[in-house]
């Protein structure tokens, strides 16, 4: 891997406003099929307004991002961070420095084989589920507080990206594992 060249930046010449709209619209992509609408219209409050037909009441589409820490986010969506550690250069925040272990690594096969004897990584600790329903129950909290001028949707959705990245297996999910009694009472807020 050539830690020297560094990776394209895909929002570069954007400025703020411009990439925090692209990551919504990225997010967006993800859950819906865009095409299939008469109209999409970037809005703030929610971030989207939606509208099936012509002549059909709109609805909106709120968009966020779930993260463990802030020092998670940033590595995620400050482009060229993760190559910055790995290169042995200096975290962006002082919170970053304990949060983001940046070391080197020895990766062995199976058959303990070593495939990479001096590998950089960085090492975070794993979340706990209940850091997950704690975050969780903030952000949708955090939402609900912005106030929406609900009249004028069928209904506001809200969606998600989860950066926890916590075990899953769809064969075994269960909505008790994510949904605490905590979440779903900010759900039903």
């Amino acid at each position: 891997m050539d830690f020297d060249t560094p990776v394209p930046d895909p929002f570069a010449g954007m400025t703020q406003e411009e990439r925090k709209r692209a990551h919504e619209t990225a997010i967006l992509e993800m859950v819906y099929s865009v095409s299939r609408f008469h109209s999409v219209t970037p809005n703030e409050r929610p971030d989207f307004e939606l509208v099936h037909r012509v002549n059909m009441k709109p609805f909106g589409v709120e968009i966020t991002q779930l993260f463990v820490n802030e020092s998670i986010a940033r590595f995620n969506l400050i482009p060229g961070y993760p190559r910055r550690l790995w290169s042995g250069g200096a975290h962006l925040h002082k919170k970053d420095v304990k949060v983001l272990q940046s070391v080197r690594v020895k990766v062995s096969d199976k058959d303990g084989n070593t495939r990479h004897p001096d590998l950089p990584a960085v090492i975070t600790e794993t979340p706990s589920l209940d850091a997950f329903r704690a975050q969780l129950g903030k952000v949708i909290r955090g939402k609900s507080e912005k106030g929406y001028d609900s009249a004028t949707y069928s209904h506001i959705n809200l969606v998600i990206l989860d950066w926890f990245g916590l075990e899953f297996d769809a064969s075994q999910y269960l909505t008790e594992r994510f949904f605490d009694a905590d979440v779903r009472a900010a759900l039903f807020q």
